[in-house]
């Protein structure tokens, strides 16, 4: 139950301060701040609420694979877009967890994670 009010919340304020900073720097703040607002949240409101960082990443990644089925015009490239959204999320998820295992540094997996999410959306953005 923490994850999934751990992952909502996580996904309502990415939402609302993504759009700020699109809005602020465009579309190059996909790969430099976003990635880093999303891990902030989803993983200071996991440790906080001593919650799972899988478990959180995982409702994170189903919320913006909804948002991608709903915006993605293009329903073949809407399903595939959602489903990158659940796979890459999960494995954020999964990292950060061995990362804090590893470390017991919730800042530095979350500046870890950060840098690979900024790297896979300069990828996936290309």
């Amino acid at each position: 139950m923490i994850e999934i009010i751990g992952g909502t919340i996580s996904a309502l304020i990415a939402y609302s301060l993504n759009g700020l900073v699109l809005k602020w720097k465009g579309r190059k703040s996909i790969v430099f701040l976003v990635p880093f607002l999303e891990e902030i949240s989803k993983d200071l409101i996991t440790f906080f609420l001593k919650g799972n960082f899988i478990g959180t990443h995982l409702i994170f990644g189903i919320i913006e694979a909804l948002y991608d089925w709903i915006y993605t015009k293009n329903r073949k490239a809407a399903w595939l877009a959602a489903i990158i959204s659940v796979l890459s999320h999960s494995f954020f998820g999964i990292c950060t967890y061995f990362l804090y295992l590893w470390t017991e540094q919730i800042l530095f997996a979350i500046v870890i994670i950060g840098i690979i999410h900024s790297l896979w959306n300069y990828f996936i953005t290309r």
